[in-house]
């Protein structure tokens, strides 16, 4: 409803990245909490007193992470993904297999794991190690007939001390492949005037 005219459009892309969920590197923060933090474009942060924040401690492969700090209570970020429903028979989710990754940093073991939930299942990763190293945690899961959402979770539970995700997203796929993981995608921009 905010495109009203042709300028407002600068470039249509066609493209065969597999990623269905956004702002994979956590990169884009254009709004404030309610605390004035910067946000992540996208994400929310559930579970009483736990924040999210941008970090230049231990960012990996863009500018920045994002700090995940729980507070007394365990935490979720998480993001929806707008794919369940959109009307044509038999172009949904539901039914499909998708896989969901994090890369994080953790120096507790047992803190921080992926999850997908469907409004129905909850699947989880295994935790990181607590190695204090970027640990790449992934998880697959079968969306039910039945789902009501697609969601990407990044849990952190039991310790309040900060962990660190640099990157996470969900495809629609039974397992990651190294395009997937260096994000390595064709790109074919539609000419003006060929967009309908």
């Amino acid at each position: 409803s905010w495109i009203l005219e042709p300028g407002d459009v600068t470039r249509v892309c066609w493209s065969d990245n597999p990623v269905i969920s956004r702002n994979r590197y956590f990169e884009k923060q254009n709004a404030y909490n309610s605390s004035g933090v910067l946000a992540p474009d996208f994400w929310t942060i559930s579970g009483a007193s736990a924040t999210m924040a941008r970090s230049t401690t231990q960012n990996r492969r863009g500018q920045y992470s994002l700090a995940i700090t729980r507070a007394g209570t365990d935490c979720l970020v998480s993001q929806s993904v707008t794919y369940l429903a959109n009307g044509v028979s038999g172009e949904d989710l539901r039914g499909a297999t998708v896989t969901a990754a994090v890369v994080c940093w953790s120096a507790v073991a047992s803190e921080v794991r992926v999850q997908i939930n469907d409004g129905i299942t909850t699947t989880s990763s295994s935790y990181h190690t607590g190695g204090s190293v970027w640990e790449e945690l992934t998880v697959s899961a079968a969306i039910a007939a039945a789902a009501t959402n697609v969601t990407i979770r990044v849990s952190v539970e039991t310790s309040n001390t900060v962990c660190y995700a640099d990157e996470a997203y969900i495809v629609e796929a039974t397992a990651l492949t190294d395009d997937v993981r260096r994000d390595n995608w064709n790109e074919m921009e539609v000419l003006p005037g060929t967009w309908e």
